[in-house]
């Protein structure tokens, strides 16, 4: 978890500083001078992470990070794909590539926005007496008839920043819940733009105290079409982190432009049946028949493209990202992808450049296909599987799952066979096609060694019960008569049945025109078809179906008359045995031929390994291009004892079919006809997973290094497998499209590792094995009830339900906050709750129970009814959870002796979430135990003077508080419960310019038990948080003096003060120069060999307050590196860059080359 770090605890040049608590003799002031700098680090490739519980691809490209003191923002690339679904759109980086640059806000909309949401919900009357007490019949009936104007289901919002993620929602007071619990403080935020334009968002404090705003938002415009009239509705559905503030006032800002464009997000289809058929209505009137709907959800989004990110220091420089690629799909006009990042300093230098090269397919996809660099050496290549292969968005031909399986489909909806209401109709073959799904997938990674990674994938499979369909057989006769007839011409076979099934028979029956037509007499022309058992001599009788599937007896028996195909016929629960077919005709010229199928094998059910959908990674190849070798990665989706039985959990099955009641009042009051619906629906939308965005998870995977044997050893790992669950039905049907509640919280963390080698008779020997145990910890624990409700029909007035009062409920009455304004609202989560949006106007009401003010067991009648709607309850779960304990075991050789270490992990207090002890245990019984104590903590027992104990709380979590929640105060190490080692931060409050900032003032130590002692002490900071002068205790100072806006330390001057030191630098100055800033900022054009920059040195260390002091100066190239250092004897070295910033070349004073650095990748 990262921590607050001011610039006094901040190696320069990102060496963290820290302090070994075991050391006796150790400097605690910290150095923030460089060391002298290394050869530019050429980057190590080849190494492709997996997600492993998914099997993924986990594919990052670092692109550049943008620093400031304190801050920092990663840039790169990250690839992650499973499959392409059919109606996926590319990111701005294209198919299946995300680019990580900032963060950002995302919220799925359920129902109304949250935040809009004001009606009093009845949360402690469902809690106790379900969705039947007389409030929360009110309160649903309510929902249910208000045409979608009130919501009763909570929005999921998730965020991404950093190293940060989670979701989070608004419980029924509008206070955030985060998912999983952080140690994050989320908030609603607003304020005024140059403009006077109020901008509403999020702030979310880091527990280092880092303020991250998401203030640019995006919106969403949602419409359907070809199903009637639909009111667009305009949804805030993203905030873009707009900057990132460090308590020592470094800002970094995002920049965006606005984008906008529409196109067809997703389509869907649905079938729907009156069924049974026939039904009727009030009048005794017929309804039957089915109608076909498609239904086309188009989006506008109005939304934000990334611009600039830059920094209150100019010497930061910026980053520019230019987004003029534009998108080859017609229908999606407007939308642009991003074709380069340029990197520039403060004047406006290129520092680093990125394009971004891509590949179009005829069907309008996008792939990227090479990321360039200003150095040509670091650039990327990008190879695809059969990104030709893909078809258009929008394209019926879909798995369940949405990937490609190329089948010629007409429809959305999947062919039906297991209800009669849909085995006629004509469905799309939905079932998975390995050899189509994985085109368009990341094939190779070319990286700037030459070297490569090829990626190999297979079908997604599980090992499960596998139904082999029962395999058919058919005969068929032919008995025709000439101008005679007789038994003669009746045509005879026998099948056998091997078990009790029903046989399909098609006949045909017409004149035989081979005749004289003067010898067709119409009636006469015929045939019976007779089907025998052997054993029993009995006559099977044949059935028709009807349309609602029921077989009815065939009202012409066994006789078949001329008229087309009789293809509705059917011998129903036929036993096993020997049966004789007979086809005869009944008359002179008559041509007849009859089908009969049936079944010879029955259906079976085995265990196999079943294909479902998506892909995953089969087999990684990282070839060395210098020695030509090929180092083979193979996956098992198995246990190391079980390779080819596939350990995956198989999901939440599709589902399409639902029931729906169409009622009908009748013209006497209160009566009804119900017409019964079947529908068969299908959405390229539909959410058929349950847990996150995966259809599969594998809760074991093997690795075998080296090949496909283990000839390089391996790994298993089991993970643990826990799927969210469906909702509760409250009331009416099951909403199978509600949310889930995230009962999974562990859901993919991993539980076992054992590593393996092959021995010399080809068996697996465990050398190592790592076991992890998570907990919950229910002392942060919060649910939030999300209700979905379905008006099923419209209410026809009948018996309303009756309730008896309680003497609790006659006095009964709640207090609502609430604003009355008509605008977006935000909310300030104190008590009471308060809206903080601009012109806000924060009222309550009283919210009464109907048996206010009436007599004790009063019978009231509710006027409501909840008899039209169906309601599914769903919970929104926050759990707080953590790695409990690791135990590892180490093996010898052969796979004996085990070595064991146990680690506890113990987490106090629930108020930080901090970790606050750990124990290690090793074979010897030995324990050495780390203790962290925190601002939130009880520190009364640790001696602090009350002075301390307000600074330190002022760090805390508290209202007020600074959110530097992770700052460890003092940590103690012990053997054995013996104490070892102790280190303490007494702290100050350095007022700057009336702001706070709290900062380390001594840092303490002390070893085995005895007092503490002062052992570093900062004796002045600047505004900035930069330590000005900093000595071990009663030693001598170090003073440093900071340029480049406050940044980089370019004076360090020893046993002299600060203000002496920043006198006799202005004294130093050259002529025309009023500040040694501006004497830097011509140094970094001109560079460190400038003669005015050699006068300040030789002026400086001439000075008479400096006289005898040690003195070491320092320039930088701000966005490079150290380009000079000119040491206490005024001796300067000189470094130098290409025009990639690599180090080139180290020189001394006089100009000789110390040492140079050439940058080639070796040439196989």
């Amino acid at each position: 978890m990262s921590k607050f770090k001011p610039s006094l605890m901040i190696f320069f040049l990102s060496l963290a500083f820290y302090i070994d608590l075991n050391a006796q003799e150790k400097d605690f002031v910290p150095n923030f001078i460089p060391p002298s700098p290394t050869a530019y680090e050429l980057g190590k490739y080849g190494q492709i992470p997996i997600g492993m519980f998914t099997g993924t691809p986990n594919i990052s490209i670092p692109l550049y990070e943008y620093k400031t003191k304190n801050l920092s923002v990663p840039i790169s690339l990250s690839y992650s794909s499973n499959g392409i679904k059919v109606d996926q759109i590319e990111t701005n980086v294209g198919q299946s590539w995300s680019l990580n640059a900032g963060g950002v806000i995302t919220r799925i909309v359920r129902g109304k926005p949250d935040e809009q949401e004001q009606s009093y919900f009845p949360e402690q009357d469902i809690a106790t007496a379900g969705v039947q007490s007389p409030m929360a019949i009110q309160y649903f009936y309510n929902i249910g008839n208000s045409n979608g104007e009130l919501d009763s289901e909570t929005d999921l919002f998730m965020f991404n920043f950093k190293s940060h993620s989670g979701k989070f929602v608004y419980d029924h007071h509008k206070k955030i819940i985060l998912i999983p619990y952080q140690d994050l403080k989320i908030e609603p935020y607003s304020e005024l733009d140059n403009l006077g334009q109020e901008r509403l968002g999020f702030r979310i404090t880091t527990s280092d105290g880092i303020n991250y705003y998401f203030l640019d938002d995006e919106q969403t415009i949602y419409r359907t079409s070809n199903a009637g009239h639909s009111t667009p509705e305009t949804q805030t559905t993203a905030w873009y982190l707009s900057r990132i503030e460090h308590p020592t006032g470094d800002k970094i800002e995002f920049v965006y432009d606005s984008q906008g464009y529409e196109y067809v997000s997703s389509q869907s289809e649905t079938l729907d049946v009156i069924f049974p058929d026939g039904q009727r209505g009030c009048s005794g009137q017929f309804y039957g028949g089915y109608t076909y709907a498609t239904i086309l959800n188009h989006s506008q989004i109005r939304g934000k493209v990334l611009k600039e990110i830059k920094s209150n220091n100019p010497y930061s420089g910026r980053l520019n990202f230019e987004s003029t690629f534009q998108h080859p799909d017609p229908d999606l006009g407007g939308y642009k992808l991003i074709n380069a990042i340029t990197v520039s300093d403060k004047d406006n230098n290129i520092v680093e450049q990125n394009s971004f090269q891509y590949i179009t397919t005829s069907n309008y996809r996008v792939f990227l296909s090479k990321i360039t660099f200003k150095d040509p050496s670091k650039n990327y290549q990008f190879d695809y599987i059969n990104s030709e292969g893909l078809p258009k968005r929008l394209s019926f031909s879909q798995d369940h799952w949405g990937y490609y399986n190329g089948q010629q489909n007409t429809h959305l909806v999947p062919h039906i066979t297991d209800h009669f209401a849909f085995m006629l109709r004509d469905g799309a073959n939905k079932e998975v096609n390995s050899t189509v799904s994985m085109n368009g997938i990341l094939r190779k990674v070319i990286y700037p060694t030459k070297g490569y990674n090829l990626l190999e994938y297979e079908q997604n499979s599980y090992y499960g019960s596998k139904v082999i369909p029962a395999h058919g057989t058919s005969i068929d006769l032919e008995a025709i008569t000439p101008d005679e007839f007789g038994s003669s011409y009746d045509q005879v076979q026998t099948i056998h049945v091997g078990f009790n099934q029903t046989l399909s028979v098609n006949v045909v029956v017409n004149f035989n025109i081979a005749c004289d037509t003067t010898l067709n007499t119409g009636f006469h022309t015929a045939a019976t078809l007779t089907v025998k058992n052997l054993q029993t001599n009995e006559i099977l009788n044949f059935s028709t179906r009807n349309s609602s599937g029921i077989y009815i007896p065939r009202e012409e028996g066994n006789l078949f008359s001329p008229g087309g195909i009789h293809n509705n016929c059917f011998l129903t629960n036929v036993p096993v045995g020997d049966y004789e077919v007979k086809l005869h005709p009944t008359y002179q010229c008559v041509f007849s031929s009859a089908h009969l199928s049936y079944y010879d094998q029955p259906e079976t059910t085995i265990q196999a390994n079943i294909e479902t959908g998506g892909i995953r990674i089969k087999r990684v190849t990282a070839h060395d291009p210098v020695q030509n070798i090929d180092n083979v990665t193979r996956y098992y989706y198995g246990p190391m004892n079980n390779l080819t039985q596939f350990s995956a959990d198989e999901g939440q099955k599709a589902y399409y079919i639902s029931n729906s009641i169409e009622r009908f009042p009748c013209i006497a009051a209160g009566e009804h006809a119900d017409i019964e619906h079947v529908i068969l629906s299908s959405s390229s939308l539909t959410n058929l997973f349950n847990t996150g965005s995966n259809n599969i998870y594998y809760p074991y995977v093997t690795l075998s290094q080296g090949g496909d044997n283990f000839e390089n050893g391996g790994e298993e790992h089991e993970f643990i497998l826990h799927r969210d669950s469906p909702g509760n039905s409250r009331w009416g049907e099951d909403i199978k499209g509600a949310p889930w509640t995230n009962f999974g919280w562990d859901n993919g963390l991993e539980k076992n590792i054992k590593v393996f080698k092959k021995d010399a008779s080809n068996g697996l020997v465990v050398l190592n094995e790592t076991n992890n145990h998570y907990k919950t910890d229910e002392r942060n624990y919060s649910e939030v009830s999300g209700f979905s409700v379905r008006k099923k029909f419209e209410m026809v007035l009948g018996a309303n339900p009756v309730y008896t009062c309680t003497d609790d409920d006659v006095t009964s009455k709640t207090i609502d906050f609430y604003c009355s304004t008509d605008h977006v609202h935000s909310w300030y989560l104190g008590e009471p709750m308060l809206c903080i949006a601009r012109n806000a106007n924060n009222t309550f009401r009283f919210i009464y129970h109907p048996c206010y003010g009436l007599a004790p067991y009063t019978v009231i009648t509710l006027p409501q009814n909840l008899s039209n709607l169906d309601i599914t309850e769903y919970k929104n779960l926050s759990y707080w959870n953590y790695l409990d304990s690791t135990a590892t075991k180490q093996y010898d050789i052969n796979g004996e002796n085990p070595v064991t270490t146990t680690t506890r992990y113990f987490y106090d207090n629930p108020s930080h979430i901090q970790l606050t002890r750990t124990e290690t245990t090793g074979s010897d019984g030995k324990t050495i135990t780390t203790k962290t104590h925190y601002p939130d903590d009880d520190l009364t027992s640790l001696g602090f003077t009350s002075t301390q104990n307000q600074l330190i709380k002022r760090l805390g979590g508290g209202e007020n508080g600074l959110h530097r929640i992770a700052e460890a105060v003092q940590t103690e190490q012990m053997v054995d419960g013996n104490i070892t080692s102790t280190q303490r931060t007494l702290y100050k409050d350095w007022v700057q310019n009336g702001d706070t900032l709290i900062l380390p003032e001594i840092i303490q130590t002390s070893t085995r038990g005895s007092s503490l002692e002062n052992r570093a002490r900062y004796k002045q900071y600047d505004e900035h948080g930069n330590p000005l002068e900093v000595s071990k205790e009663n030693d001598v100072v170090s003073s440093y003096y900071w340029g480049y806006g406050y940044r980089f330390p370019v004076v360090k001057a020893d046993n002299i003060s600060y203000n002496i030191l920043a006198t006799a630098i202005q004294n130093s100055l050259p002529a025309s120069f009023t500040s040694l800033d501006a004497l830097l900022d011509v140094i970094v054009s001109s560079g460190a060999s400038d003669s005015r920059w050699t006068l300040f040195n030789r002026n400086l260390r001439a000075n008479s307050s400096l006289s005898g002091r040690m003195i070491t100066t320092y320039t930088f190239s701000p966005m490079i590196g150290i380009t000079s250092q000119t040491d206490p004897n005024g001796i300067t070295t000189y470094y130098e860059y290409d025009s990639f910033g690599r180090l080139y070349q180290i020189k001394d004073h006089e100009g000789n080359i110390l040492k140079r650095y050439d940058y080639n990748y070796k040439q196989p």
